[in-house]
């Protein structure tokens, strides 16, 4: 098994004679956790499907695919377009979808308070040639700014642009999250929304190498339904959520509230997610309408459903309700604190 993804300890005896999945060691890439995956942290969710999950923070994507490659992490969440880039230079797919709804906004300096005062302009970036640039030119496209009007540089993740705006490296920049709310309070000019572009483009997909072999897809599918599990209980559950995240219950259920009306979901069904990656590639003008994806994705297929605890959590933001004995939080699981600053 590839390293990034370990699995050392076999298959043994449960209790009432099941058979417990082998244990596995996961390294995720990522530039922030999502709340799934802080909550699937504190809950046990990960340990109950027999995974030990490191998550390394990631400084830009180009940094994501030299891990991969290099056998340092064993998935990525990172975004959807980052692997069509990739796919042209190394052997990497889409897993699943594992957020929906793009949350970043872009951001100007004083005094750039409108998108037609961006020509000219030093527009901070992942990096030039993936992560959230096709989108961004197409939003700007879409407003009038033409591509060669100003110019993307470079930065890195959502951090390093906040400096480089605060500093004056850039003038303007796509953030998200705490990052963004920082930026606005700071009287950093909000100049338009990803989302109100393209509502359903998958913000992060799951990403791994190519091929995956069979062990490693059984512990990518128990991954996923962790993930799944983790989802089902902030969907009802805001009080669980407020005490991973040491904050107010109040505030807590806003935030979740925000997250779930830009349609955070996983999606890793096989048809659902087809779907979605089909759709985004083509707004994006990433391949033509009809046009091939099986070259960028490597579906789980339904293996998710088979080793979750119940029915996948539904997408575009509605709630399940919680299923009698589904564990729920209490104030005595730990807190996150790498997810306070998401907020």
């Amino acid at each position: 098994m590839a390293i990034g993804i370990d699995s050392p300890v076999r298959a043994t005896d449960a209790g009432g004679g099941g058979r417990r999945p082998e244990q596995a060691a996961v390294v995720l890439s990522a530039f922030r956790p999502t709340l799934p995956v802080v909550v699937a942290q504190a809950t046990g969710a990960f340990r109950e499907a027999a995974l030990t999950v490191t998550v390394r923070a990631a400084a830009s994507s180009d940094q994501q695919l030299k891990q991969l490659l290099a056998g340092e992490i064993g998935v990525a969440h990172t975004a959807l377009d980052n692997v069509v880039g990739w796919s042209a230079v190394a052997p990497v797919r889409v897993i699943a979808i594992v957020d929906l709804g793009v949350a970043h906004q872009l951001v100007a300096r004083h005094p750039i308070n409108a998108v037609d005062r961006l020509r000219g302009a030093a527009i901070g970036v992942d990096s030039s040639h993936n992560g959230l640039v096709t989108l961004l030119q197409s939003a700007l496209h879409a407003a009038g700014v033409k591509p060669g009007e100003y110019a993307l540089r470079a930065i890195g993740g959502l951090d390093q642009r906040e400096r480089a705006l605060a500093s004056g490296e850039i003038d303007a920049c796509l953030l998200a999250g705490g990052v963004l709310t920082r930026a606005l309070e700071a009287g950093q000019h909000q100049l338009l929304a990803i989302r109100d572009h393209f509502p359903r483009y998958p913000a992060i997909a799951l990403i791994a190498g190519h091929p995956v072999d069979p062990e490693r897809r059984s512990v990518l599918a128990r991954y996923v339904a962790a993930l799944h599990a983790a989802t089902r209980i902030t969907a009802v559950d805001s009080a669980a959520v407020a005490a991973i995240l040491g904050t107010a219950p109040a505030q807590a259920a806003a935030w979740l509230a925000a997250e779930r009306a830009r349609m955070t979901g996983i999606v890793s069904d096989h048809d659902g997610a087809r779907t979605v990656i089909t759709d985004a590639l083509v707004a994006t003008g990433r391949i033509a309408p009809g046009g091939p994806i099986d070259g960028f994705i490597d579906l789980l297929m339904e293996e998710t459903r088979d080793v979750s605890a119940g029915p996948a959590t539904p997408v575009a933001g509605t709630s399940a309700p919680q299923p009698p004995g589904e564990p729920s939080l209490t104030a005595a699981h730990p807190a996150s604190v790498a997810l306070k600053e998401r907020r």
